[in-house]
């Protein structure tokens, strides 16, 4: 230990957004402070840290607060413009997907804009990915192709690398492709893949599924148009119970279902279940609640998601905010 410097961890979001689940090793780090002498410093970047989750970094990585610099940068991408959309299709047939390729695509059509989907899970990577390829004529459908962690390095490396190149028409990853070996350290243009990826002309990033947290969702955007130069878009395609109007709705129905089991039951029906029922359609927004079987996302997500009906409008706001942006000087 005599020969350690400093202790290094990049992309330290991922701490919170991973340890709990299938990096569970993350949340070892933390007694890994005192295993050194504190004169040893500690650096975590990361380009997705708010200030809740700072806290849980300091928390979770032992960080003594009297000895804490945080330095922030602006990762605001203005090249980048912010859609979010509601699915119209059940999740699982992917049509929302179909403006990504055109219906029949052969050798002697214009070539899409490159672009990278992301999903919630492996399943749905394939899944996503075996949609637009069927999109495709059979002699482009090697065009498309997924990748996750569970694929080994070399083949991941061999898809990133024809992406970049323009072989590839697009890809349908998880974040967790991320984690690569070693080994891809001998190919400089790929430091990480599609975690702190940096292919300058992916002009379409879309996020399919709502993420649980606004810090995964903006690391998946920001794999957009890395040339400053060129416009892209990052499009959130929200399955339709995440929005405020139908958290509404679903709450009323759950209210209305309780009131006529009470009636149902021979039980009095209380005078005020009727106020009840109609001021489930007119809570303020955000305070509906979501079905105890859908994803919980944080306060952050939901507001991005939900942005027209917060103080202020405005997504990208909402994300500065979020990153504390707006409180850094030009």
């Amino acid at each position: 230990m005599d020969n350690v410097i400093n202790i290094v961890l990049d992309e330290a979001h991922v701490v919170k957004e991973w340890g709990g689940t299938f990096r569970t090793d993350y949340t070892k780090l933390g007694p890994l402070r005192y295993r050194f002498p504190w004169m040893i410093p500690y650096h975590a970047g990361s380009a997705t840290v708010g200030n809740e989750m700072e806290s849980e970094l300091v928390k979770n990585l032992h960080l003594r607060k009297d000895s804490l610099a945080v330095m922030r940068c602006n990762t605001d991408r203005p090249n980048i413009f912010l859609v979010v959309k509601r699915m119209k299709h059940p999740a699982n047939s992917y049509e929302d997907l179909a403006f990504l390729i055109k219906k029949n695509l052969g050798p002697g059509d214009e070539s899409p804009p490159k672009f990278l989907v992301f999903f919630n899970s492996r399943a749905e990577a394939q899944a996503g990915a075996e949609y637009l390829r069927a999109r495709l004529s059979p002699e482009l459908r090697d065009k498309i192709k997924w990748f996750h962690s569970g694929m080994t390095d070399e083949f991941r490396e061999e898809e990133m690398h024809a992406l970049i190149i323009g072989e590839s028409f697009g890809e349908g990853s998880t974040d967790a492709a991320g984690m690569v070996s070693l080994l891809a350290l001998r190919l400089l243009y790929i430091l990480t893949c599609l975690q702190g990826i940096d292919i300058p002309d992916i002009r379409i990033v879309v996020q399919y599924g709502a993420s649980k947290e606004l810090s995964t969702y903006w690391q998946r955007a920001g794999r957009a148009g890395r040339d400053y130069s060129i416009d892209a878009v990052a499009i959130l395609l929200v399955e339709p119970r995440y929005f405020d109007d139908e958290k509404e709705k679903m709450a009323q129905k759950a209210a209305e279902k309780t009131a006529g089991k009470r009636t149902a039951d021979g039980q009095l029906q209380p005078a005020s279940s009727k106020r009840s029922r109609t001021g489930a359609t007119s809570r303020s927004a955000g305070t509906a609640k979501v079905p105890s079987d859908s994803r919980k996302l944080d306060k952050a997500m939901d507001d991005y998601i939900n942005a027209e009906r917060r103080p202020g409008k405005c997504r990208r706001k909402g994300c500065n905010d979020h990153f504390g942006n707006n409180n850094l000087r030009s």
